[in-house]
């Protein structure tokens, strides 16, 4: 029996998919959560915010975050993939304009919450999108793709920042969100011109006219001459009616994997959107006599080698679950590295050499480890709960994004105190992932579904 991932699997990858990498949201993701949090010093100077209250306004943008994830995953599953992005879309433009002509801090927390609740929506939806769209051996590739257009925005930031100001403390950050909205607006014309809707959720909810639209569409974009009427949805794929789409998350068998995924992003996000925060104000009151936007470019920078690094480290692994378990493993090591350079705080040659393989090193695994955890929360989840598993497990890896500023700020001893409980959470998180049931690497998302895991004992 030929099926609706057969006929994926031969459309391959082509324009078809790299439309959806270009305006699937990341690349907005990337430009508002750098904006935010490296413009927050001299951001609160100019508005007269106190330095609690610019942790609370970076931290209010994550914790829309959450809820734009959350409210993603259900959304997408219900309304679709697409409808959910241009609501994110739409979001995103109306707070970035409203942020240009208000200064009150009960007005900026507003619009600091909606740029996250857009980025929120989009997040989940995209990653469910390309995974439905991408070939069963391709979907590494296209979600490293999609990370990389985070990463371009976040450089884009944080190079008009190094070149108006190194030392990050007196950036013109209205200018810089005028600058964030006139690509989000041509991001949202791209989205609805260009992104379609996903042909699985398109047959489950019984509309396979549509779904063929969509193949046919992917089809005359990727230029491949192939037959996509001829195919049959799997048993495993029909929707339940009436069914909720997060309740599959909690069920006896998935309950391990909903948790380990969800403890995994939310270390992810607490050291990669901590640092973000901390890294700066850290450099700017150290011995290590490192220049904090260049700093920040070449962490971001590395970022990106850990995306170019993820794609053939996953084709030599044989296991997605044991390649993620020892990318966390080794992340943990370089936590611990940057700690200890941060409690030897001084400028020699050893450790700032120790330092910065801390940061870098972390930086680097941290964006394959997010590769592979979003994406195999898309791939471990059928069609109906799809979105609402990736949304779930960046709802609560948000909440990390979230208080790690307010932490910084409040903790003793910090910073070495906000590093050390990085340290902790990387080695927790390594060692749930390494009991992970089901295995995703290279496998169609049909066959996945259909495969049942009790607990691990």
């Amino acid at each position: 029996m030929r099926t609706l991932d057969d006929v994926v699997d031969g459309l391959g990858v082509g324009v078809g998919q790299y439309l959806i990498v270009l305006f699937g949201g990341e690349l907005f993701s990337g430009l508002i959560k750098t904006l935010a949090t490296v413009t927050s010093t001299s951001f609160a100077r100019d508005l007269g915010f106190t330095s609690l209250e610019r942790g609370w306004l970076v931290s209010m943008l994550f914790l829309g975050n959450f809820a734009g994830n959350l409210a993603s995953g259900a959304s997408s599953d219900y309304w679709g993939r697409r409808a959910t992005l241009l609501l994110g879309y739409g979001v995103a433009v109306a707070s970035l304009a409203l942020s240009m002509s208000t200064s009150s801090f009960s007005s900026m927390i507003l619009c600091r919450t909606c740029f996250g609740l857009a980025a929120g929506l989009m997040g989940p939806t995209s990653w469910a999108l390309l995974g439905e769209l991408s070939p069963s051996k391709n979907r590494m590739l296209m979600h490293s793709l999609g990370h990389g257009t985070w990463y371009v925005g976040a450089i884009t930031i944080l190079a008009l920042v190094h070149f108006e100001d190194p030392t990050m403390q007196d950036v013109p950050w209205k200018s810089f969100t005028a600058l964030t909205l006139t690509i989000v607006v041509l991001l949202s014309v791209g989205a609805s011109f260009f992104v379609v809707e996903s042909p699985s959720y398109l047959s489950v909810h019984g509309r396979r006219d549509e779904a063929l639209e969509v193949l046919e569409t992917v089809r005359y974009r990727n230029g491949v001459e192939i037959d996509v009427r001829d195919w049959q949805a799997r048993s495993t794929e029909v929707q339940t009616s009436g069914s909720f789409s997060y309740m599959a998350l909690f069920t006896r068998a998935n309950l391990y994997t909903t948790l380990t995924l969800c403890v995994g992003t939310f270390s992810l996000n607490y050291s990669s959107y901590g640092m973000m925060y901390a890294l700066p104000i850290i450099l700017h009151s150290s011995k290590l006599e490192l220049v904090p936007s260049e700093t920040m470019m070449l962490n971001l920078f590395f970022g990106l080698i850990g995306l170019a690094v993820s794609l053939p480290a996953s084709a030599a692994s044989h296991s997605r679950v044991g390649l993620l378990g020892g990318v966390l493993l080794a992340r943990a090591v370089c936590c611990v590295l940057f700690l200890v350079g941060l409690w030897t705080n001084n400028d020699s040659t050893l450790n700032v050499a120790i330092t910065l393989f801390g940061v870098f090193g972390k930086t680097l695994l941290d964006s394959i480890a997010y590769v592979l955890i979003y994406l195999y929360a898309v791939e471990v989840r059928s069609t109906e709960s799809r979105a609402s598993s990736s949304g779930m497990a960046l709802a609560v890896g948000r909440l990390g994004g979230c208080i790690a500023p307010v932490v910084f700020e409040t903790l003793p001893y910090s910073p070495s105190s906000f590093v050390l409980t990085m340290c902790i959470l990387a080695l927790a998180c390594a060692g749930l992932v390494l009991g992970l049931p089901v295995e995703t690497k290279d496998r169609q998302l049909g066959d996945i579904a259909a495969e049942s895991t009790p607990l691990p004992k």
